[in-house]
């Protein structure tokens, strides 16, 4: 007995109705892409808060001397107001020489450094990768076209 000619074609046209779950090499790239992305965006923010918190250290790129102000000699005219006295660490000098005074050690100043350079590149780090996760959804999306024609005449 013959089959009938709908059971013939129901298995091969397809059915609108159905979605079909079938990846294609572009959603696969894509997926891959979003996933690259969220790893970079979670490895530079684990990384800040590791450096943030004291855990970790930032990589040192600054070694350089703090800046310095120079105090005047006694010998050079500089008086002190009325009722101020110099601290005793900062008496100046009973010569002509110029003392250098730095108001903060080398070793804080490097680290702010650092630690600002080092914050400034796990940005750059994070926002690659939202561009990269950006490129992964773009890839991911199906793409849906309407076309509408125009009624002339």
């Amino acid at each position: 007995m013959p089959e009938s000619p709908a059971s013939v074609t129901s298995g091969i046209i397809p059915n609108p109705q159905e979605k079909s779950f079938k990846l294609g090499s572009e959603k696969i790239i894509g997926y891959l892409l979003l996933l690259v992305g969220l790893i970079l965006i979670f490895a530079a923010t684990f990384m800040v808060y590791g450096v943030l918190t004291g855990r970790a250290k930032p990589p040192r790129v600054f070694n350089v001397e703090a800046p310095t102000f120079k105090l005047p000699s006694q010998n050079s005219g500089v008086e002190l107001p009325e009722g101020a006295t110099m601290p005793a660490g900062l008496k100046l000098n009973q010569n002509d020489q110029v003392q250098d005074l730095k108001l903060i050690p080398d070793e804080v100043f490097n680290g702010s450094l650092n630690i600002g350079l080092y914050y400034l590149a796990m940005m750059f780090l994070a926002s690659s990768g939202a561009k990269v996760a950006g490129l992964g959804i773009k890839m991911i999306k199906d793409i849906k076209m309407q076309v509408k024609e125009d009624k002339k005449g």
